[in-house]
């Protein structure tokens, strides 16, 4: 069974899909081209590596001033950038195989964010604070909330 007449010049469905898009293009073009030095891909954990990482962002950084409470610590970035690479050490140790699914995400989220517009990343970024500030909202102390 044919898709289309014979007379007709309309691709068919099966050539329609071959076509990559423009984002999809590019994600799975840099794919390719990182793999080589791509950490392993982890079999499982990838999703708890996330929620550590996010957690681990959401305590070293500032976050607005009407998001914080009384006597809140504030950080500099460069001890920001201690604690987490103290974090991710102590992290190789206790649980190897979370921190290969760390080092992983790690990876890709800065591959796959090195070639996107100005508009592009102040879009990620807003929604990046906004989910940061419910991570940030959950680990605030009991007698703050």
């Amino acid at each position: 069974m044919k898709n289309a007449s014979p007379i007709s010049n309309a691709p068919s469905g099966h050539a329609r899909k071959l076509e990559p898009s423009g984002a999809t293009s590019k994600r799975r073009r840099r794919t390719h081209e990182y793999d080589c030095l791509a950490p392993p891909r982890p079999r499982r954990r990838v999703r708890e590596a996330r929620r550590w990482l996010d957690e681990l962002e959401a305590a070293t950084s500032n976050g607005l001033p009407r998001n914080r409470w009384p006597g809140q610590r504030l950080f500099m970035p460069s001890e920001a950038i201690e604690i987490s690479k103290t974090a991710i050490a102590e992290l190789k140790d206790r649980d190897p195989e979370l921190c290969k699914a760390v080092e992983h995400v790690i990876f890709w989220d800065v591959t796959n964010s090195s070639g996107i517009s100005v508009e592009e990343f102040k879009r990620q970024a807003l929604k990046r604070c906004a989910h940061l500030a419910k991570i940030r909202a959950t680990m605030r102390p009991r007698e703050f909330k």
